[in-house]
């Protein structure tokens, strides 16, 4: 692969920096730093926080309108405005980025497209019939995804049996996380309790949990523990979603727990002090929150739902619930903050243990780079699963 040839990257910017947008610009400075690709973006806001971040890096930003009546159009003039001769490869991530990769296949078939795949479709908030749409479109148009790149076997899965996707175009590639390079702090020396606080690393979106949490420790309350909680994420003071959940704290007698911290660059920094992590949502892929706790050797506690089980083994390397059941995050919580934080050592180290030996961001790359190596090297998919 020649380091003059380029990688784009396709992925509308939303209003927020979140989880995956910060993946995408780790990849894309892997890549570049490598001297495999040079890395360029498609995305559909020059001006958004994401788009900035790769610009202030060097990288090239190309800015087309996402919605779903603009995909044609934005392919066609991106098609004007990007030399294609020097394009190894379109990566596209979400759904409906996709499409726009896509399209851009159809008119280039000698340039690899990569879907990649982030909790893919099957999602609590799309409707049922949007769903069986959106997985008819994907099959019937499979044809312009040389591969598909799943993060888990869940997706896998959904990509087989939902899409009708063949299995030698699917390949699982971990999601990977930096962590600090060091080796994690350790919480648990103490035969006293841990303090009773909690970090939640999510924008505030609707099916994130928030309000799971919120309800967990208002239950906890009325039991006589009181958890404090800090939230990091994006949020707006005047949205609906967060007026209603501050009247939910207020209900349940929790507001002046919580910690509405906001969007943080460096949310490792701000938790760093907080040895228990939680994610609550309705639906995830493999969370990058939750990688980075347990590379930090922290208890990691997240519902069962999505890619998560594959990266937490219950009361093993860290604790599950079912999704939107507030009364058993409580009493996981309860249990965690009542026994001898020594107790919760093995957890810890169990979490990160898995961290090295399977989620780092090496890992992730490597398996990039091998599905990409041999791709480029026969310009057709690869013949059996790959998984890394």
């Amino acid at each position: 692969m020649s380091p003059n040839k380029k990688i784009i990257f396709i992925r509308s910017s939303g209003r927020r920096f979140g989880g995956i947008e910060s993946q995408v610009l780790s990849i894309a400075l892997k890549y570049r730093d490598s001297g495999m690709f040079l890395p360029e973006l498609i995305t559909s806001d020059a001006a958004s926080a994401f788009a900035r971040r790769f610009a202030q890096e060097g990288i090239k930003v190309h800015s087309v309108p996402m919605g779903l009546t603009d995909l044609c159009s934005s392919a066609k003039k991106l098609s004007k405005v990007i030399d294609f001769s020097e394009v190894a490869v379109i990566q596209s991530h979400m759904f409906r980025e996709s499409f726009i990769g896509r399209l851009l296949k159809r008119a280039h078939p000698e340039i690899l497209h990569a879907f990649r795949a982030q909790t893919y479709i099957d999602c609590s908030w799309i409707p049922g019939w949007k769903k069986r749409l959106y997985h008819l479109a994907d099959k019937l148009t499979q044809r312009y995804v040389d591969v598909y790149y799943a993060n888990g076997e869940y997706l896998r899965d959904e990509l087989i049996h939902r899409s009708g996707i063949p299995g030698d175009k699917i390949h699982v590639v971990l999601n990977g996380s930096a962590g600090s390079g060091l080796p994690p702090r350790s919480f648990f020396e103490s035969a006293g309790t841990l303090r009773p606080e909690v970090a939640m690393v999510a924008n505030l979106t609707k099916h994130k949990g928030h309000d799971v949490l919120i309800r967990s420790l208002g239950l906890l309350k009325s039991r006589g523990l009181s958890v404090k909680a800090k939230l990091l994420g994006s949020f707006d003071p005047g949205d609906g979603l967060f007026l209603s959940l501050k009247a939910l704290a207020e209900a349940n007698g929790v507001l002046s727990q919580l910690e509405f911290a906001g969007f943080s660059e460096n949310a490792d920094d701000e938790t760093a002090a907080i040895a228990v992590v939680v994610l609550p949502s309705d639906r995830e892929g493999v969370p990058n929150c939750i990688l980075e706790a347990m590379s930090a050797g922290k208890i990691a506690v997240a519902a069962s739902t999505g890619g998560v089980p594959e990266i937490i083994t219950d009361g093993y390397n860290g604790f599950l619930h079912e999704a939107r059941n507030h009364t058993q995050l409580a009493d996981i919580l309860q249990r965690i903050f009542s026994v001898p934080a020594s107790s919760l050592k093995p957890v810890g180290a169990a979490a990160y243990g898995t961290w090295r030996e399977k989620f780092t961001m090496d890992h992730m790359m490597n398996g990039f780079i091998r599905v990409y190596g041999s791709l480029m090297a026969r310009k057709l998919p690869l013949n059996a699963t790959s998984k890394t």
